[in-house]
């Protein structure tokens, strides 16, 4: 079956061919909470999805296909098998080669220009009579190597782009690669190095493998983030390697095994494959003829070394071709017929050959590798920036959000009597830190839920409700048995900042690389940030960015925080608060004061607790008083920067796990 979008093809009839699920596999499926769903509801999504990267891809139709297995031809159509539980993350992935420029036509020029190498390497033409036995594996091997490095380019991209999905495409990967792969990585190197692509190892591996895995990391590490060049470059590179690896490992292993210098065949054994063969016979080598036997068997002898240990298997138990797990039949349907232009051919000459002489330590070679790489990152990240825009663009709201939030906050201080101002355009802020991607793994964790609720009346009749009513006799009249299912919202996170004269040095750098973190984590979450600064006055700042030059003066920390509640007590949705200061209140709240600060600390906090707002405090600095007033164990306490990341963590645990808790 074929879905087009756009056509009467796309609507979904009952008891057609959805449900062609294939070979069963025994790894667990990945809980994709609102992504998943009936095949129907998933296909639905598909289609949103597809139509917005067919815009953004400047694609005038893309068709979106039932199969087996996913794949793409990267410019007409994405394949998901839609019985698959996990068919959206299919879509999701084959998208991002749309979007993230693989090209097929360039990959398959890389190749034949690959295969002529290795070809020559053993001492053979690529037309040569004796290598047709050897080049379609030659191709298999380089093609699954490409494609592996390719998968982990266009995931990294598409993680930028909605980190949930590529984390729960990243865990679906590490599923297949350590439950249907695991018995080939023994006796396979391609089945071996996806397995190690994902993090996963495999003991009983020979040691020719293992010696293979450092080289396959490099090139993992190399193409991260980076352009389709920058990947065939490194997939060059990763060739090279390994055919030197397995043809020193062989040889090692001939040497060992070589049965004395004898008369007899010598063998070497390579995993459960075996490569034999014979020295030279009489006097033939000290003749032409013999020398050119000699020669040729030699040749041979290095080929068959060179692929002797790649072996094209596949396993009873796995839904996915052994050589392409992690995407299914992805990017096997070769490129469309169209013609590789002679200027692309030619770059393609040009960024393998300086891979090779990088390779082997040319420093202007070198050099022009990292340019490349350089290069490729940068319009990666400018085509991220671009569709993060579009996508804004394309599913706001007719009311603006930045002008809601405003609405909402200048609401709560006037309740609380805090005076305020909004900072438009505030400094940029640091980097984040390499901690980022550790914090974000917290709140990856907020998913927009399912929410089920029981009424007295409606359309969709909850069955186990109404079994229990009719077996305690109830009238049905009245019973709860209907049931309507409602989504719930994410996290909304307010990051309430003191920006008083003490803060300054320090305390800002320690506020500015927390607000750079907690950016990053979140971004493409179902998690929205919020900034406050406070001293004297409340600043608002609808844009995230740094306190510097923001404030001064003296630390009005209690109105800011019973604003702060006051704001998250507006919303039904679920809303958090983290404080980071370098002080206590020295003076009440502005509102329903009992003239005590520490009585008005406490009130604020229990209005909070009752609501389910979770407040976490960070204090800057080792005042002896924090104890007293923000209660002994229930803050974090920040010396340094290291400090920062390890107090971070536990907040973002401690507010999603009250989340979760909140919505279960």
């Amino acid at each position: 079956m074929r879905y087009r979008i756009g056509t009467a093809a796309s609507t979904l009839t009952a008891g057609g061919n959805m449900a062609n699920k294939g070979p069963k596999t025994r790894r667990p499926c990945v809980d994709l909470g609102p992504m998943g769903g009936t095949q129907e509801e998933v296909y639905d999504k598909a289609i949103t999805l597809v139509a917005t990267f067919a815009k953004l891809c400047n694609i005038d139709e893309l068709e979106i296909r039932q199969d087996l297995y996913g794949y793409t031809d990267c410019e007409s159509f994405v394949a998901a098998n839609f019985g698959d539980p996990e068919a959206y993350l299919t879509i999701e992935h084959e998208l991002s080669h749309c979007f993230f420029d693989t090209d097929l036509q360039l990959a398959q020029t890389f190749r034949d220009i690959a295969v002529g190498d290795l070809c020559k390497r053993a001492g053979y033409s690529s037309t040569h009579p004796d290598i047709a036995p050897y080049k379609n594996k030659v191709e298999s091997l380089i093609h699954c190597l490409w494609n592996c490095l390719e998968d982990h380019r266009v995931r990294t991209l598409w993680e930028q782009l909605y980190p949930g999905g590529g984390a729960l495409l990243e865990e679906r990967w590490n599923n297949i690669a350590k439950y249907d792969l695991e018995e080939n990585a023994k006796i396979d190197l391609i089945s071996y190095l996806l397995r190690a692509a994902t993090g996963v190892d495999t003991p009983a591996a020979p040691m020719e493998f293992k010696m293979c895995k450092p080289h396959l990391e490099r090139a993992l590490r190399m193409v991260g983030g980076r352009d389709k060049k920058t990947c065939i470059a490194a997939t060059k590179a990763l060739v090279d390697d390994i055919a030197d690896e397995l043809v020193k490992q062989a040889k090692a292993k001939a040497e060992m095994e070589q049965n004395n210098q004898g008369q007899g065949q010598q063998t070497v054994k390579i995993g459960n494959m075996i490569v034999s063969s014979r020295p030279p016979q009489g006097n033939e080598d000290s003749g032409k003829v013999g020398a050119e036997r000699g020669k040729n068997a030699a040749q041979k002898d290095q080929m068959d070394k060179l692929l002797a240990i790649h072996r094209s298997v596949k396993p009873s138990n796995s839904s996915d071709p052994i050589n392409n797990p992690m995407g299914g039949k992805d990017l096997e349907q070769g490129p469309s017929p169209k013609k590789v232009r002679a200027a692309d051919i030619s770059h393609i000459k040009q960024i393998l050959k300086m891979a090779a002489k990088a390779r082997k330590g040319d420093a202007s070679a070198i050099d022009k590798l990292d340019q490349l790489k350089e290069k490729g990152m940068r319009e990666m990240e400018a085509k991220l920036e671009k569709a993060r825009a579009e996508l804004a663009a394309a599913f706001s709201n007719e009311k603006d959000p930045a002008e809601a939030a405003k609405v909402e906050y200048t609401s709560a201080a006037k309740a609380a009597q805090m005076p305020f101002s909004i900072v438009e355009n505030p400094a940029k802020l640091p980097k984040p830190s390499p901690h980022a991607s550790r914090l974000q793994q917290h709140f990856q964790r907020i998913r927009m839920q399912k929410k089920s609720r029981l009424l007295e009346e409606g359309d969709d009749i909850d069955i186990g409700a109404f079994l229990e009513a009719k077996l305690n006799g109830d009238d049905l009249c009245e019973a709860k048995i209907f049931r309507k299912d409602t989504k719930e919202s994410g996290l909304e996170l307010l990051l309430l900042v003191d920006a008083s004269g003490s803060m300054w040095g320090f305390g800002q750098q320690i506020v500015d690389q927390a607000l750079a973190d907690i950016q990053k984590a979140v971004n493409g979450l179902k998690v929205q940030l919020h900034v406050w600064a406070f001293s004297n006055t409340l600043y608002f700042l609808p844009k995230v960015g740094s306190i510097a030059y923001i404030g001064g003066g003296g630390t009005d920390l209690l109105p800011a925080l019973d604003c702060a509640v006051e704001w998250a007590l507006q919303s039904k949705s679920s809303r958090g608060i983290i404080m980071i200061t370098d002080g206590y209140p020295t003076s009440c709240r502005n509102r329903d004061s009992t003239g005590n600060p520490q009585q008005d600390m406490a009130n604020v906090l229990h209005t909070a607790r009752h609501d389910g707002i979770v407040v976490s405090t960070l204090a800057v600095g080792d005042d002896p008083n924090y104890d007293t007033w923000f209660g002994k164990g229930q803050y974090g306490k920040v010396n340094t920067l290291q400090d920062l990341q390890e107090q971070l963590m536990e907040c973002a645990k401690v507010l999603v796990e009250n989340h979760l808790k909140k919505h279960s």
